[in-house]
């Protein structure tokens, strides 16, 4: 993650207080808000990362949520909401509430470890941040493979991903991915893997508190020198030139050339070659990477 944890928690009982300080240990740094009015006065709450807001069923609370929550969002746009409470069925209709409202996670007292969870939601709330950077950078591309990119550069921060893997994340067999694929421009699914892989690392080497052999562990290289040896190969920079001249900005630049030799060589095969069985990528259905269901490889 990109610095400290700077938690804004919302909490009004002492006892709750006392816990959260215990649980959360010297390391996070904390700012306390006891009312909700004190959002409107408090400076500095925008540099918070994370918020943890603690409910309670008390009459009130269902009334309040959505003013609440509207309050946190104008002073901290961009921070995901934690909500903390004890188990109970009137705490619980509260959290489909709030959830419908668009707080990021809910944490149990008793149940969760309340650190894990912050430190979980601050790293996927960092993470789908990177992504969506990323792929603002790499503009133009088929609309029908975006969500296959999509999934390789978020999954290029959580292991190493194989082509039988993100075949299988599409419900498809190797042959229709590498021809939608090819439909839409993209280079071959295990030199996708690659360049998703390097897209990470021009995020990661952006700050410049990152050392490389920082970035490598985190893209899941073995080591910095097979790091380097895919910048030479993929991008033909090192890392220090790469930094100089804007890390992602270069590599999604070199991506987006990579794409375009791609369709060049798409359009200048044989239409025998070019044949994709429609069908078979129709009856393709994706549950985890697809919304609702459709796989975003069907035509």
């Amino acid at each position: 993650m990109r610095g400290a944890v700077r938690l804004v928690s919302l909490v009004s009982v002492a006892e709750w207080e006392r816990h959260i300080r215990d649980s959360l240990g010297p390391s996070t740094v904390v700012r306390w808000i006891r009312r909700e009015s004190d959002l409107d006065v408090s400076d500095g709450l925008e540099t918070a990362n994370v918020v943890l807001w603690q409910i309670a069923a008390t009459p009130s609370a269902a009334s309040t949520l959505a003013s609440t929550l509207r309050r946190v969002r104008a002073t901290m746009p961009t921070a995901p909401v934690v909500l903390y409470c004890q188990v109970a069925p009137t705490v619980a209709q509260l959290v489909v509430q709030a959830a419908k409202l668009g707080v990021h996670r809910a944490a149990l007292r008793g149940y969760d470890n309340l650190a894990w969870i912050l430190a979980d939601t601050l790293r996927e709330h960092t993470y789908s941040t990177a992504c969506e950077e990323i792929l603002a950078h790499t503009r133009r591309l088929d609309d029908r493979v975006l969500p296959v990119v999509a999934y390789c550069v978020r999954r290029a921060f959580d292991c190493v991903l194989s082509v039988d893997g993100l075949a299988r994340a599409f419900q498809v067999d190797r042959k229709t991915l590498h021809n939608h694929l090819r439909r839409g421009s993209l280079p071959a699914a295990a030199a996708l893997i690659s360049w998703s892989r390097l897209l990470a690392a021009g995020w990661l080497l952006e700050n410049p508190e990152r050392t490389i052999a920082s970035v490598a562990r985190v893209v899941h290289f073995a080591s910095p020198s097979e790091f380097r040896g895919m910048l030479s190969r993929y991008v033909h920079a090192t890392a220090t030139q790469l930094r100089s001249a804007g890390s992602l900005r270069t590599i999604a630049h070199a991506f987006r050339y990579e794409c375009a030799r791609c369709r060049v060589r798409m359009r200048s095969a044989r239409p025998s070659v070019m044949s994709v069985s429609r069908r078979s990528i129709g009856r393709a259905s994706v549950t985890s990477p697809g919304r609702d269901g459709d796989s975003p490889m069907a035509d």
